[in-house]
């Protein structure tokens, strides 16, 4: 099995992040939504879980210069009890009213190829 893996095509097109994202959380098996540096957690070092929705979270992200990534995520090569996944994530970074949001999607792997193949994007494992 790898160890490493990462999306080299995340597509940058708005409407086609969101399409991405949202089969992704259909087909993943958790989602977080985290902050930092906003009213409800100050704190700028440590990202915290908010209370935000998703549908929230994204739309924030989405129109202060969203990053969107995707890497697998090695966790049984770290603790037999853990598992693998593919982490769909974004975050927005630049300064905005709210603060720092972040998503993160994870997907098991063999539900994650069958987004890629769908989705059209190209991955490498190493």
């Amino acid at each position: 099995m790898y160890k490493q893996g990462r999306i080299l095509n995340v597509p940058n097109i708005p409407n086609n992040v969101r399409d991405l994202f949202d089969y992704a959380r259909q087909r993943g098996y958790i989602t977080l939504i985290d902050e930092k540096g906003t009213k409800d957690n100050p704190g700028v070092w440590q990202r915290q879980p908010s209370k935000l929705s998703y549908e929230e979270a994204f739309h924030i992200i989405e129109k202060n210069k969203p990053h969107w990534v995707i890497y697998f995520r090695n966790e049984s090569y770290l603790s037999d009890s853990e598992k693998d996944y593919w982490e769909f994530a974004g975050c927005s970074i630049s300064g905005n009213d709210y603060g720092d949001v972040f998503i993160f999607i994870k997907v098991l792997p063999e539900t994650a190829r069958e987004i890629f193949e769908k989705f059209s994007l190209e991955y490498e494992e190493y």
